[in-house]
């Protein structure tokens, strides 16, 4: 993500940040957009960073992509440092030197921010009590239905009226991986579907695939906001993305989790440790027995739907994006 994404862009970012940040009262940006962070503390402009999972070291909670085990969450901290200090220290402190701010020696804590927020729902990942008083868990930022444009058509109200309720299926943003990546995904969640002899929307690129077996069983969907479809469901099969993760869980619904990398594997232990997903389907090991298996898993676990559905009930009740503009306003007054 570093080198094949951020490193090709950040001179842009440098002067795009030198001709936008000065006289702001204010930078919210992610962690990794660095080169704006070092201009905006060169004009000593607050800066209020954004992650959308728990980035910060704690006692209550492993990092992203190491396993959920208590006794390990010292040793997975450590090395997540060192892995910061070899790959994203560097590249900060050379903008930082630009600007004439202070090199930093770690990643964390964020100790010249005066804000860092973690959108992420607090039901799901309450905030750790070991952070420092800047570190607030402020709720998911969640689109309303009505800013995503889809057309809803016939064939989806028929579909989701004439059997029992559809899993709703699909990888999001994994699924722009090579043609030959996403054609096997995409074949393997159809076997999975005729597998576990169940229903299924499933959400791909179609008009970029090759030629796929039709299915009575199967809706095919492109892109559609989860809030309206997924009432509509059983459940969710889908990659563990920050945001697909957490609309499955405000919904009410459970989940079947495939992670392919970043943040998704911390997604999946969460909602398995929250008794709303069986255990995870890695992509390095997918395939349609295994995943027809962990749907079956899903169904017949009869306490998973009601634990879900009071996740959903809970989330609900938050406003993630309420709370971080009411923090951000406090901190500019």
């Amino acid at each position: 993500v570093v080198a094949g994404l951020l490193d090709p862009v950040v001179e842009e970012m440098w002067e795009d940040a030198k001709a936008s940040v000065p006289g702001l009262d204010v930078m919210v940006l992610h962690l990794l957009a660095h080169p704006a962070m070092a201009v905006a503390l060169q004009h000593r402009i607050p800066v209020v960073t954004v992650q959308p999972v728990p980035v910060t070291p704690t006692r209550e909670l492993s990092p992203m992509g190491a396993p959920e085990a208590p006794w390990l969450r010292r040793l997975s901290w450590f090395l997540a440092d060192h892995a910061s200090r070899l790959w994203i220290v560097p590249r900060m402190n050379v903008f930082r030197a630009r600007a004439g701010v202070p090199a930093r020696k770690v990643m964390f804590p964020t100790t010249d921010v005066a804000l860092s927020m973690t959108c992420v729902s607090p039901t799901l990942v309450p905030r750790p009590s070991d952070w420092p008083a800047h570190e607030v868990v402020t709720g998911f930022f969640e689109l309303p239905a009505s800013a995503h444009a889809w057309d809803r058509h016939e064939a989806f109200d028929r579909f989701v009226s004439e059997g029992e309720p559809p899993w709703l299926m699909g990888f999001g943003s994994m699924l722009s991986m090579p043609g030959d990546e996403t054609a096997y995904c995409v074949r393997t969640m159809l076997e999975a579907v005729e597998l576990a002899e169940t229903r299924a929307i499933v959400q791909a690129p179609w008009g970029e695939l090759p030629s796929l077996p039709e299915s009575p069983r199967v809706l095919r969907l492109g892109r559609a906001p989860h809030a309206d479809v997924l009432p509509h469901c059983r459940g969710m099969v889908h990659h563990g993305g920050a945001g697909t993760t957490q609309a499955a869980c405000m919904a009410g619904r459970p989940s079947v989790i495939v992670p392919f990398l970043g943040d998704q594997p911390f997604w999946a232990s969460r909602l398995r440790s929250l008794g709303i997903a069986p255990e995870a389907v890695p992509r390095r090991s997918l395939d349609a027995r295994r995943l027809a298996g962990a749907m079956r898993a899903l169904d017949a676990d009869r306490e998973a739907r009601p634990r879900a559905e009071a996740i959903g009930r809970r989330m609900r009740e938050e406003d993630g994006v309420r709370d971080a503009a009411e923090r951000i306003e406090a901190l500019v007054r």
